[in-house]
Formats: C-alpha cells, sequence, structure tokens
C-alpha cells in the first residue's frame, strides 16, 4: 500500500475540498476517501498501517492526496510530514483572513449552529483568529494583503487595525501598512 504523495494543507475554507475533488478527478490522481484525514495531527496513534489503508484503493501510478488542511498550523504534524514524507509535494491554499471568517461564520449560521451576530463574533473571539492567520500568513509567504470586503470594513478595521499594529510593534520582522480611506492592508515580512 502506498502513502500520499500530495498533501492539501491550509486554512479553513480556503477551497481545499474543492481542490481535493478536482484532484480525484484526474486519471493520475487519487484522493483518501474522507476528506480530512487527520492521521499527522489527530490519528496518528491509529498507526502507519491504518494511515496506508486510507489510499488502499489506489490505482498502480496514481498520486494519492491527503486533504488535512490542519496541518499547516501543526508544528509537530509538519515535523511528521517531514520525517515520513519528505518527497511529498505540500499545496498549501491560503485565504484572507477576514473573508474567510466571514465565509466560515455565514456557513455557520446556515447550520444553524451560530446564533450570534458578525458583529458579536468579531468581538468575542474572530478578531484574536483573524489576527493570528494573517499574522501566521505573513510569516510564510512574505506578505499578506487583506481586502476587507468593503461592507465589512467599519466592523473589522477598527477591531484588527490596533492589534496587528500592536503585534508588528512586537517583533521586529514585520510591518502593518494600511491605506487610508480604503479598504486595503497589508503585513509584510521585512528581513
Amino acid at each position: 500500500m502506498t502513502l500520499p504523495g500530495l498533501l492539501l494543507i491550509g486554512a479553513p475554507k480556503s477551497g481545499t475540498t474543492t481542490l481535493a475533488a478536482w484532484w480525484d478527478q484526474q486519471p493520475q490522481g487519487f484522493t483518501a476517501p474522507e476528506k480530512e484525514v487527520g492521521y499527522f495531527t489527530v490519528e496518528w496513534d491509529r498507526g502507519l498501517d491504518w494511515y496506508r489503508s486510507r489510499f488502499a484503493d489506489a490505482l498502480p501510478g496514481q498520486v494519492t492526496c491527503d486533504a488535512s488542511p490542519g496541518y499547516l498550523y501543526d508544528e509537530t504534524a509538519l515535523d511528521r510530514i517531514a520525517e515520513l514524507l519528505p518527497d511529498a509535494r505540500l499545496a498549501v491554499i491560503l485565504r484572507d483572513p477576514v473573508t474567510r471568517v466571514w465565509s466560515h461564520w455565514c456557513y455557520m449560521v446556515a447550520l444553524g449552529l451560530e446564533p450570534r451576530s458578525f458583529e458579536q463574533v468579531l468581538d468575542e473571539e474572530a478578531l484574536a483568529d483573524m489576527l493570528s492567520v494573517a499574522l501566521s500568513n505573513a510569516e510564510l509567504v512574505g506578505e499578506l494583503r487583506l481586502g476587507i470586503i468593503p461592507t465589512l470594513a467599519p466592523y473589522v478595521l477598527p477591531r484588527l487595525l490596533p492589534r496587528l499594529q500592536a503585534e508588528a510593534d512586537a517583533h521586529d520582522h514585520l510591518d502593518v501598512h494600511w491605506f487610508p480611506h480604503t479598504d486595503r492592508v497589508l503585513v509584510k515580512r521585512n528581513d
């Protein structure tokens, strides 16, 4: 049995499900039947044989894929991947953290799992999540351009900008630039 040659990792609500489905439709591609196998994080104790079994139906010559976005933010998972799959390709999918939070909120409301307004979510938890994702994405790719949905800007910018600036001030290698009177924010690594 084979181990994956491709891992799709990245931010939640960034398109990994769609990309995994497209990969599975290709003759040379095979995606594990369940999205988010999670072997390198929550399923590690199940062992390597269990992980290999996720790809047992792949045909000879197919490149197998594990689409588990959560690996990106777990250092232990990344170390395990580097050790077990040194030749695997990693496709990292990122998304503007503000639109990602908005998309996730809409999704949870549609499922009936989120009773709070978007403004309440921003104040209570999403702002910290946006801040964390923005900073970690900027660390990964060198810079992150936030294009905040204009209708959300009055709610997001006054909450997000001071926190982003405080974080950048605490780290010598990050800069934050807001283009006044726009919905554009740039978080940039300055090394």
